[in-house]
Formats: structure tokens, sequence, C-alpha cells
């Protein structure tokens, strides 16, 4: 094998990370780099004894071949391989049980992992194999990856932050589970999911703050796509979903993504409230959904701020409710609260702005519906009443929105 291109390269590509080891916001500088072949050329021939070896900020390089084994990191190095086509790993038995079909499993901070190619055991859809679990682990690089048929979520668990970067993600048949899912990321963090093709997933991305949110979350220039007409066993089913039962103020900018094919194009819901100096944005992406584009389910509001759809194009039929309004009455204080809640209505909780509309042939103002439910508190009772809203400036033809492309070999 023809390797000292390839090491000079490496030492060229860490001496320039000597001078400026600052990269997407992380510090990647490393101490050492340890090779890894499986022709037995290199300083180990399996990957779990490199970073068995490693040391804190050193990297452990891959060559291309495929290797057989479930990877466990618990120190902060970085993982490259030589190419996200031929540099393989696999789990080494077709184990269906959830924690030990984990391909990679992440403990520390400041990790990163890239060009791999992570396929199951027997290269065919396997319920439980995931790709990559990690676990209070804070400023994970996860970039330039080729997963295939890997029908376990990439989980990424309490207290865990990460950069999800130019990564392709693909189910061949296609397959119900979620494909990134993060849960109770850390505050005051930041996670960027950016420049991914997620194929074939029942939903792409997932996010549930159950205890804790980021300060901030950008979802951008994605393809997530799901076939028109097939049956995800799931109801709820969509190309990007969040759930939040907790108090918390963070800053969702979604933008520029493609999303087409789910029931939900966007799906938003939970019993928690984005607090004063929350934002929400929804802008310049393309949806073209089997049931809604959007399902919005904001409660009632403590933000100042409201939810912000702007400047997308929705290609979907949208035959349902876009949106839900909700009202808990306490009929202690029923007067006041419809006071309030009349002036909710009026505000609105949604912003529409110069959205394009398939169908809507017109400039005249677009009529978005949905429901609103008002709740008595005591009994908990609800009350749906169909609404609208509007979006006052559409636009006749479509945003030029350039689509992630994907190659699957």
């Amino acid at each position: 094998m023809k390797k000292q291109p390839i090491i000079w390269g490496i030492i060229l590509l860490f001496l320039l990370s000597s001078i400026n080891p600052i990269i997407s916001g992380y510090d990647i500088s490393s101490n050492n780099i340890i090779y890894v072949d499986d022709d037995g050329t290199a300083d180990y021939t399996k990957i779990q004894d490199a970073i068995d070896n490693a040391s804190d900020g050193d990297t452990v390089f891959v060559y291309n071949g495929t290797y057989y084994g479930k990877l466990i990191i618990s120190k902060s190095i970085n993982l490259i391989g030589e190419d996200n086509t031929y540099t393989v790993i696999k789990p080494d038995d077709p184990e269906e049980s959830d924690e030990l079909n984990r391909i990679i499993t992440i403990y520390s901070n400041n990790v990163q992992v890239k060009n791999l190619c992570l396929k199951p055991y027997n290269n065919v859809k396997m319920y439980n194999t995931r790709p990559i679990y990690a676990e209070n682990s804070r400023n994970l690089i996860i970039q330039n990856n080729h997963i295939i048929n890997c029908n376990g979520r990439i989980i990424l668990n309490t207290n865990t932050s990460a950069e999800i970067l130019d990564n392709q993600i693909h189910s061949y048949n296609g397959y119900p589970a979620r494909c990134i899912y993060f849960f109770n990321p850390p505050q005051n963090s930041t996670i960027k999911i950016s420049r991914n093709s997620i194929i074939n997933y029942g939903t792409g991305i997932h996010f549930n703050f159950y205890e804790t949110a980021p300060s901030q979350i950008i979802i951008e220039h994605n393809h997530i796509e799901f076939p028109f007409g097939q049956d995800s066993s799931n109801s709820f089913d969509s190309g990007i979903s969040f759930s939040h039962t907790v108090d918390t103020n963070y800053h969702l900018n979604i933008s520029h993504n493609n999303i087409t094919g789910f029931r939900f194009g966007f799906y938003y819901s939970g019993s928690g409230f984005p607090l004063d100096n929350s934002s929400i944005n929804i802008f310049l992406n393309s949806f073209n959904n089997e049931k809604s584009d959007l399902y919005l389910l904001p409660n009632p509001k403590k933000s100042n701020e409201p939810l912000v759809v702007k400047n997308n194009n929705f290609f979907g039929e949208n035959k349902e409710e876009l949106f839900i309004e909700q009202i808990i009455l306490d009929p202690l204080i029923i007067p006041f609260l419809l006071n309030y809640s009349m002036g909710l209505i009026q505000k609105n909780s949604i912003q529409w702005k110069s959205n394009y509309w398939h169908h809507h042939y017109t400039l005249l103002p677009k009529i978005i519906p949905g429901i609103m439910i008002i709740y008595l508190q005591f009994p908990f009772i609800g009350f749906p009443f169909n609404i609208f809203q509007i979006d006052t400036s559409p636009v006749k033809e479509p945003y030029d929105i350039p689509i992630q492309k994907v190659n699957i070999e």
C-alpha cells in the first residue's frame, strides 16, 4: 500500500492545525498520530487497540479496509478514516440488543469522528444497529461519514452537544426510526446540523428537551427525504421534530433545508415554554410532504417573539391544519383570561411572511388553516374551534433554494 503521500499529507494537516488549531469552534490540536491498518503495516491492526493506547489530543488515523468491532471512546481524541467509502467499520457480531450493537460509543468531550463508513454486521438492514451513541460528551464533531443501513439512531444523550456536518446517512428500504436524536442537550451550548443527506428514515432529526435545552440550535442546508406513500408505522413521522417539556430560553434557526415525503415536514410541540429571550425562525426551506408541510403546536407563549415562518417554499397540498393554538382557562379567572386569550389570538404566536404556496396563484393574502383549542382546567376538557392565520404577502414564484446533493452507492 502506498502510504507515504498520505503520511506527509497528515503531517502537513496537523502542522497547519498547530498554527491555528481552532476549527468549527473546537480545539482539535493533536499531540500524536497513531496509524491503524488491517494489513499489518501500521502501528495497530485493530482500531480499539489504537484508541486504548492514545492520549487526550491524539489522532487515530485509520487506513482503508474493513474493521470489525464495537468501539468505545472515553478520551478526547480524533478518529479519522482515510476515505468514507472504503474505511469501513462494522460490529463484530449480529447481536441486536441496544447497548451491545452500537458501532461507536463515546463517553468523553472534544471527540471528532470523520471520514468513516459505518455499516451493520451483514450489510443489510438491522433493527438495532446504532452507528453512534454519545453520553455526557460535549463538543463532538461528527463529519463526512457515510452511514449505511444502520437503522438504529445516532443517539446524542444527556448533556451532549455536537456539530453534525457533511454526512450521508441512508437506508435502502426505509425505516421508522429517528435518524439523529438529541435528548436533553446541555444548557449554554450550541448544536449545529448542516449539509447532511438523510434518506429513508421515518424522522430525520428529533430533539427532546425533557430537563435541559441548548442556547442555540442551527439546522441548515440538509436534504431529508422519505419515500412518498411509504408507511413508516409512525403517525407522527417528520423531517424535523421538536418536543420540549422544560421552560427555557433558546434560539432555533431552521434554514435552507429540503424536506420531502414525510407526513409532516416540521413538527413542533410540547408542554414547555420558550421564554422571553427565545426566537424560532423557519426560513428559506423547501417543503413537499404528504399531510402537512408544518405542524406547529406552540404553547401559550411566555416569549415576546413569535415563531417566524418566512420565505419558504410549500409544495405540499397542506389539506389539514398547519398550526394549533392552545389556551387553558381557570374557571376562577375566566373573564381575565378570556381577554388575554383574545389578545393572544390577535397577536398570533406564529408570524407568516412572504412564503410560496403551491396552488396559490395570486398575490392576495394566503389563508392558513388552524385550530384553536380552549381547555377548561377543572375538569380538563378541550374545545376545538377552526381558526385561521394569514400570510399577508405570499410570493407567486418559488424561491431558488439549492438542494444538498447526495450520492448513494
